[in-house]
């Protein structure tokens, strides 16, 4: 758990932290204590009422034992009481947790069962923080269910629980219940806080009174002292009378103690009238936090003189500063505004409202068009920009929700609409996915109710592309047909073709391949009905996939052209790098090698130019295959590596799988085998998450020639026979060929010869029907290696056919292996001098590609190494 090693989420420690010097002993004496045994996780949970210093205690006594907890320090805020918030979610909270321990987001567990989801996350989390010394503060726990699957099972940890209920049944548990502070200890607090000390009898007892009538809560103490500190000519005895005078008047206020919100409303009475307005008016958002643009559209102010409004309810002690420009307010303080709020006109309110929907609908949607790519650049500007606005989504987010089910619970279907469209693009991109679906489901459900076709068909396509994400193909093809059909009701052809085109790239997903094709051929036929070159240009693209995928690469090249010219006459230079990259696998495919390489590159090009970003993840794996497969090693290991970096970044998940794959592929060319399996094993896991099964498929193959790498030839067969049937599941014939000649290898490894020659034909076959030059290299020097051991003439024919293709497709990895084996056959006859020279020009290729092929090749060439 290197991440979370330097991880601390520990809140700032408060300087006038005062009492609870016995409770702070009693927890320390516990850990040290049970640092002696060590048997089982130490755990403490705090309870007590609202206000009374459970959090504050918690994080203080986080600091003081930091030192004992070196791989982390952790604080996670559970909402068990926050009004207008859900608790979080067990699940959610794994999530949470995992993330701040350095596990990147589309490695956290997802499953379609929730419990199983859970589970794998519970599991990973108990992983992460196995031997490991790590303080995990809960904060605000509901129930201990939402707690239990939190805990990790380190003895070396300790867990520190807040909550206002009583956690006794939790096991192995030392429950700390809090009291209202003592009455020194409060009178303390007072005049620390206050920064002030009575003089005289008088005002001795007059301080013992605040406390008292504070109920000797801190939150309420803390908030008079505030008063007194801001009223340089107000006594102790004068802050007496005010809080009596106050206190009949509140009793109807129900914040959990009487003193509490005599403390409040003392605190509030003595704002302005446009502060206490400003006050009242931030209770009405649906959400948890207020930023300055937030409170300015609520409002009606600029963002500017809203902000020196939070600035001074927080001098007030009024709000809460949760992160800097961010604030939020006590539960209970929440409580109290709404409130006072009750009697603001209801015009006044509802505008207030609007407002704020307003703003979060405009912001969002400029945002998105950012965060998805709309605005085509790639300049340092644009960068910053983007920078900027998925950190606003990120903090956001939380508040839009909310504000979405505040609209979807009173009857603003509109608004749940045009909010779950505006969020759709970087829920899409970053998650989290099960809130993106919940949202769009409801606003897809919304829509219905407002009999807005139109829009359910939108939301329904948006909770199709997220499903997809999630591997919940079943469910996204289901949702698709739906948009489809309502766009077809509403004579809406163009947005027909295009779910068409969606819903043939989830068929693909899952490896039905002619559905996929009809489905293409379909959205084609109404595109060029409407003339709309835009729509036959990405359909042709599509189909141009699917048909490479299925070996039918004539085709595929052909569709795959006509694409290219329809995007460049439409300016779509995106849509244009997409389909020159997809042209430049078919040519490399092929072994068309010096055809593909510029159109690959341009097509990188295209993509930087118009920052898109994730298209150029896959560009670059296509391009660093391509350099792996020319023999250059060092630039294709960048290239990879590169694509890697990038789709971790954008938090694209199926990016990942392929980047790994392929950097897998780059490793064990260059004997790095460890590091290969592991790449291919966290792809694959990766891709079954996904329901990714053609990228199952790839993982697995190359797993397979790892594991005969290391020796591991049982588990070989296991990983080339799984990728064979999957393969032949799906119909991809280059993914069978590819499968057979790792069970070829497998059966050569096994000393069955002559199966291995057989499975190795059939997969010479298969690549020799799809055009595939390179693969069919590989092929004939597999045979080649084969039947030398078996003393087979035609062994030196496969390797020379194999030099010679090579040769053509521009293969110098297959060129070396041929030129290395007709070398062995001529050893082989006696002929030592021709053997040498074929094994050196071997060995110099291999050298210059820096394959660990070439430290076999010296030891054949000198016996004394």
């Amino acid at each position: 758990m290197t991440p979370a090693a330097a991880m601390r989420t520990l809140p700032r420690d408060l300087a006038n932290f005062v009492g609870r010097s016995r409770e702070l002993a009693r927890l320390t004496e516990s850990v040290l204590a049970s640092s002696e045994t060590r048997q089982v996780i130490d755990i403490h949970a705090i309870g007590g009422m609202p206000g009374v210093g459970k959090t504050a205690l918690a994080v203080h006594a986080g600091h003081q034992l930091a030192w004992r907890f070196p791989d982390g320090q952790l604080f996670l805020p559970l909402h068990g009481h926050t009004p207008g918030q859900s608790p979080v979610d067990p699940s959610d909270a794994l999530a949470s947790l995992l993330a701040a321990s350095g596990v990147a987001q589309e490695l956290i567990p997802n499953a379609a069962d929730p419990q199983a989801t859970l589970d794998a996350r519970a599991a990973m989390w108990r992983d992460r923080l196995a031997g490991k010394r790590v303080l995990l503060i809960l904060d605000d726990a509901v129930d201990q269910e939402q707690v239990e699957p939190l805990l990790p099972n380190a003895a070396e940890c300790l867990v520190l629980i807040t909550s206002r209920r009583r956690l006794a049944a939790l096991p192995d548990t030392v429950v700390l219940a809090l009291d209202t502070l003592t009455r020194s200890d409060a009178v303390a607090m007072l005049c620390r806080l206050s920064r002030r000390t009575p003089e005289g009898a008088d005002e001795e007892t007059a301080a013992n009174e605040v406390v008292q009538l504070c109920g000797q809560l801190p939150l309420a103490i803390g908030l008079v002292a505030g008063r007194l500190r801001n009223h340089p000519s107000w006594s102790f005895t004068h802050l007496t009378r005010s809080l009596t005078a106050t206190r009949r008047r509140l009793a109807r206020l129900h914040a959990g103690n009487i003193a509490v919100a005599t403390a409040f409303e003392l605190s509030y009475r003595d704002l302005d009238a446009d502060r206490q307005r400003f006050f009242r008016l931030l209770s009405l958002h649906p959400g948890s936090e207020y930023s300055a643009e937030t409170a300015a559209a609520l409002h009606d102010l600029d963002p500017v003189d809203a902000g020196e409004l939070l600035e001074a309810l927080y001098d007030e002690h009024l709000v809460i500063e949760s992160a800097p420009g961010r604030y939020r307010m006590h539960d209970l303080m929440r409580d109290f505004s709404g409130t006072l709020a009750e009697a603001d006109p209801e015009p006044e309110k509802e505008a207030a409202l609007e407002r704020l929907f307003d703003h979060y609908e405009e912001r969002a949607a400029a945002a998105s068009a950012v965060v998805t790519g709309q605005q085509p650049s790639d300049t340092s500007a644009h960068r910053a920009e983007r920078s900027e606005v998925m950190a606003w989504f990120g903090a956001e987010t939380a508040n839009l929700l909310a504000c979405a089910r505040f609209c979807a619970d009173h009857g603003r279907e509109a608004r749940v609409v045009a909010l779950a469209r505006s969020l759709a693009g970087f829920l899409r991109l970053v998650g989290p996915w099960e809130q993106a679906i919940a949202l769009h489901r409801t606003a897809a459900d919304c829509a219905a109710g407002a009999e807005d076709d139109r829009g359910r068909a939108v939301a329904l396509g948006d909770l199709a592309l997220v499903r997809r994400l999630t591997g919940d193909y079943g469910g996204a093809a289901q949702d698709l047909v739906q948009a489809m059909e309502i766009h077809h009701a509403l004579g809406d052809r163009k947005n027909e073709a295009r779910a068409l085109n969606d819903l043939g790239a989830v068929y693909g997903q899952t490896g039905d391949y002619p559905a996929t094709v009809e489905a293409h051929e379909r959205a084609l036929v109404i595109c060029r009905e409407l003339e709309d070159r835009a729509g036959a240009a990405g359909g042709l693209n599509y189909l141009g996939v699917v048909l490479r995928l299925t070996g039918d690469y004539a085709l595929s090249e052909s569709a795959l052209r006509e694409s290219i010219e329809l995007f460049e006459a439409v300016g779509d230079s995106r849509g244009r790098a997409t389909a020159l990259n997809n042209l430049g696998v078919v040519l490399r495919q092929t072994g068309r090698y010096e055809e593909a390489e510029p159109r690959m590159r341009q097509a990188l090009e295209l993509a930087k130019e118009v920052g898109d970003l994730r298209g150029a993840v896959y560009i670059r794996n296509a391009l660093g295959t391509l350099r792996l497969l020319r023999g250059d090693l060092p630039e294709a290991e960048r290239l990879q590596s590169e694509a890697l970096e990038s789709a971790r970044e954008l938090r694209d998940r199926r990016g990942q799988v392929y980047s790994l794959n392929y950097l897998g592929l780059v490793w064990r060319c260059a004997g790095r085998l460890t590091e290969a399996a592991e790449a291919h094993e966290e792809a694959l896991g990766m891709a079954r998450v996904l329901g990714d099964r053609r990228a199952q498929g790839h993982a697995l193959h190359h797993l397979a020639f790892v594991r005969i790498a290391l020796g591991d030839v049982r588990g070989a067969a296991a990983a080339a026979s799984q990728s064979l049937g999957i393969a032949t599941e799906l119909g991809d014939r280059r993914g069978r060929a590819s499968a057979l000649r790792a069970e070829g290898a497998v059966h050569e490894r096994e000393g069955r010869a002559g199966q291995a020659i057989r499975t190795l034909s059939a997969a010479y076959e298969l690549s020799e029907q799809i055009g595939d030059g390179q693969g069919r290299a590989a092929l004939l020097n597999d045979l080649g290696e084969v039947r030398l051991t078996l003393g087979d003439g035609a062994a030196e024919d496969a390797h020379r056919e194999a030099a010679m293709i090579a040769r053509d497709v521009g293969s110098p990895w297959e060129e070396a292996r041929a030129l290395a084996g007709l070398g062995r056959c001529a050893r082989t006859r006696g002929e030592a001098d021709l053997a040498a020279g074929l094994l050196r020009r071997a060995l110099d290729l291999f050298t210059r590609m820096g394959a660990v092929e070439r430290e076999r090749l010296a030891g054949e060439l000198d016996p004394t190494s």
